[in-house]
């Protein structure tokens, strides 16, 4: 039986620089730093009869949801994907969509734009080196996000975090002519032979320092004391992560995925995405860092709903 040929792969999760799933990627001799956009993940491919198609986070959108203005944007520069896909055939080009989520001080003319920052070889599962995709996405004249940075690896010393720490503090990619600065940074490591970073559980991911989880992080990582932590460790995780910075940026992605306003039917899933997130990006460096040997997933998710209820004041 031959395999099903492959028109589209759910991009990959991006791990904090301090999580397990990313555990050496900061060794590998190669490391670029990438502007992180606070818009909504999307993707371009052809599908079975060579259709240009668009996907999002998790799905293929449907020919009839323009999402937005996506399938339209792209159907105007489709002679630019065209000729991409005729040399690059059973390729996908993963992007980020510029419509409004949490910060909403990019440039005016920044808005409603997909800009590229990765290509994927469908056969293969492989990725294509940086530095080929912005050679392949000038040639093409098709948007981008940049690497602001290529660093040589490893980057192992407090001086190289704090390198990467201002890269984060200081990312003005697209913002307005303000002193604000966007969400942070993600981080691409590879070897010297151009294959990327794999975890030890040989998936390829790449990692992200975003300013504002650094700041919820805080208030972990330092002045807490052991007892204060064995004995109320749950309602600590929560207090921490569980915040209305947070709780606007879930509010926001799930207008865009509805394409509506804020409507109080959504009060349920806000409540289970915050918990889903913070549980996924949160509870394991928390424990690990904190030594916790004991936490009632059961309590921390209801503490959760509270805190979020009193976020939203209901």
């Amino acid at each position: 039986m031959t395999e099903e040929k492959k028109i589209w792969v759910k991009y990959q999760h991006i791990d904090r620089i301090d999580s397990e799933e990313v555990e050496g990627i900061l060794e590998m001799d190669r490391i670029f730093v990438m502007p992180k956009l606070d818009g909504a993940n999307a993707s371009v491919f052809l599908d079975e009869s060579g259709q240009l198609r668009v996907g999002k986070r998790s799905t293929i959108i449907a020919v009839d949801d323009d999402f937005r203005g996506l399938y339209e944007y792209v159907n105007q520069y489709k002679d630019n994907y065209r000729a991409f896909f005729k040399e690059y055939p059973n390729h996908i080009i993963y992007c980020e969509w510029l419509i409004k989520h949490s910060i909403g001080y990019y440039r005016d003319t920044a808005w409603k734009k997909l800009y590229a920052y990765d290509i994927m070889n469908l056969e293969t599962g492989n990725y294509i080196s940086i530095e080929k995709c912005v050679e392949i996405f000038n040639k093409f004249d098709i948007l981008q996000i940049p690497p602001v940075a290529e660093l040589k690896g490893p980057l192992i010393s407090k001086q190289s975090m704090d390198q990467l720490q201002w890269y984060a503090d200081n990312n003005k990619f697209l913002i307005d002519d303000t002193e604000k600065v966007g969400e942070g940074v993600v981080i691409k490591g590879f070897k010297e032979n151009g294959d990327p970073y794999r975890n030890k559980w040989g998936r390829v991911t790449w990692s992200k320092i975003v300013r504002q989880e650094f700041k919820e992080m805080n208030t972990v990582q330092m002045g807490i004391t052991k007892k204060h932590l064995k004995e109320e460790c749950e309602q600590l995780f929560v207090d921490s992560f569980v915040t209305p910075a947070r709780f606007e940026k879930l509010k926001q992605k799930i207008m865009t995925d509805k394409e509506t306003g804020w409507r109080t039917e959504y009060i349920g899933e806000v409540l289970g995405r915050m918990w889903n997130d913070i549980f996924v990006e949160e509870l394991w460096s928390f424990v690990k860092k904190n030594k916790v040997k004991e936490f009632n997933f059961s309590l921390a998710n209801r503490l959760c709903i509270i805190k979020t209820k009193q976020i939203l004041g209901i």
